[in-house]
């Protein structure tokens, strides 16, 4: 039988809570995550090298110190989701007005599990994945899978001026999307939502981490500049608040698939 990687990050995921709840050692069950994820790591470790190639510049860490911070960011993505799930785990809002006719939008930094559960009672989340954690903790009416959920829905939320939050930093093949730069190469950015929120008057509000905490990289209305240059400021913000620390990136095995003309011989 072949198990999806989605599978048993949701399984070690449950674990983790179980273990975290009854104060026991969580890291026997992370290190088999950790070899379970072991493409992952080196095919992040391999997107981030050709990134620094690319610019012809020095990576920050060599190939041992980025496989085992970047490993430890995981193992940081996983002990957040399973504090969602046994209400353990908070991070400070202070710096974020979450209010209606607001977006908001930001990337896969490990503690992001606890950053979407700030969300979860009065706005609208955008997923692509059903992930247990989620399920568990997030209102199912306040989730959107814009794979699976009726467009009416979301619609009626835009209408009603309720905040919304999702990831920008990847895109799927079937995804409406627009290529500026991102780490070196054009890159496909999804669209759809901004579409949305230039049609209900969203300010649109981009998001980073600053290692302890969310914070505000960038505002602007969705009518004060085209789509193309809302697109280029949201992955510019991105990739600088990223490079702070590129280990703790989660998306890096993932960045050739929104590269546009990537040279995989380079």
């Amino acid at each position: 039988m072949t198990v999806k990687i989605e599978d048993t990050e949701d399984k070690i995921i449950i674990e983790l809570s179980k273990l975290i709840k009854d104060g026991k050692d969580t890291s026997f069950l992370l290190k088999q995550y950790e070899q379970s994820q072991n493409f992952v790591l080196r095919k992040g470790a391999w997107a981030y090298f050709h990134y620094y190639r690319r610019i012809k510049e020095k990576p920050r860490y060599d190939y041992d110190q980025f496989l085992y911070k970047h490993g430890k960011a995981w193992d940081d993505f996983l002990l957040s989701a399973a504090k969602v799930i046994c209400g353990c785990g908070q991070i400070s809002i202070e710096t974020l007005n979450i209010s209606k006719k607001n977006m908001y939008l930001t990337w896969h930094f490990p503690e992001y599990p606890l950053f979407s559960k700030l969300f979860s009672s009065n706005s609208l989340v955008f997923i692509a994945r059903d992930a247990a954690w989620m399920q568990k903790t997030l209102k199912k009416d306040n989730l959107f899978n814009f794979k699976k959920s009726k467009l009416k829905t979301i619609l009626k939320k835009f209408q009603e001026g309720y905040p919304v939050t999702a990831m920008m930093d990847f895109c799927y093949p079937e995804t409406n999307s627009i290529n500026t730069t991102f780490l070196g190469y054009p890159a496909r950015t999804p669209v759809g939502i901004l579409k949305l929120g230039y049609q209900y008057g969203y300010n649109i509000n981009v998001l980073g981490w600053n290692g302890t905490s969310p914070e505000i990289l960038a505002t602007f209305n969705s009518h004060d500049c085209s789509l193309y240059d809302q697109v280029s400021i949201i992955n510019n913000k991105f990739e600088k608040n990223i490079l702070r620390d590129p280990t703790v990136w989660l998306l890096w095995s993932s960045v050739d698939h929104r590269w546009v003309g990537v040279d995989y011989n380079y």
